[in-house]
């Protein structure tokens, strides 16, 4: 679902992958929409832990660690396994309104925890949204230019411009 959005996703290869035949679809979920909503719980949420991981792994203020793990080429290039917000915003944008509720509650989430690297409190709240909506901006606009001058300077630009409006060296 990250790697090619919502219309990768159909039943026949999700329950081949399963293993189970294509008529065993709706003994498991009621219709495609909800498949695709469960997914894309999973999606979110796997994948913030899996940044927070890294995150923890890296030396350094984390905030530092989330900006230059976020904004690099390799998590450009692997949005199978990167941030789900920058992957899925434009198919959930086009949703129903159970998918944007459930965005919305990720995007609430990753914006506290940004907001507590930043120290916490709701005066870190702005800057918190500011950063996040910079970041995943960036990558979404450096992923589809794909691996190119234009996509790393953009992946560099948005960087250092974070770093520089949090003050992080």
């Amino acid at each position: 679902m990250r790697a090619g959005g919502f219309a990768a996703v159909t039943v026949g290869p999700v329950m081949h992958a399963a293993g189970l035949t294509h008529g065993a679809f709706y003994a498991h979920f009621p219709s495609r929409a909800r498949l695709l909503l469960e997914g894309a719980a999973r999606a979110l949420s796997e994948a913030r832990a899996d940044l927070e991981k890294r995150v923890r792994k890296r030396r350094g203020p984390a905030i530092a660690a989330f900006v230059d793990a976020y904004l690099s080429p390799q998590h450009r290039d692997r949005p199978a396994d990167g941030c789900a917000l920058a992957a899925l915003a434009r198919d959930v944008g086009l949703g129903d309104g159970a998918l944007q509720r459930l965005f919305e509650h990720e995007y609430e989430s990753y914006a506290d925890w940004v907001a507590g690297m930043l120290g916490g409190g709701s005066a870190r709240r702005p800057q918190a949204v500011a950063t996040l909506c910079t970041l995943v901006g960036a990558l979404t606009i450096a992923r589809a230019l794909g691996p190119s001058r234009a996509s790393n300077e953009i992946l560099e630009l948005a960087r250092a411009s974070v770093r520089t409006t949090l003050d992080i060296a």
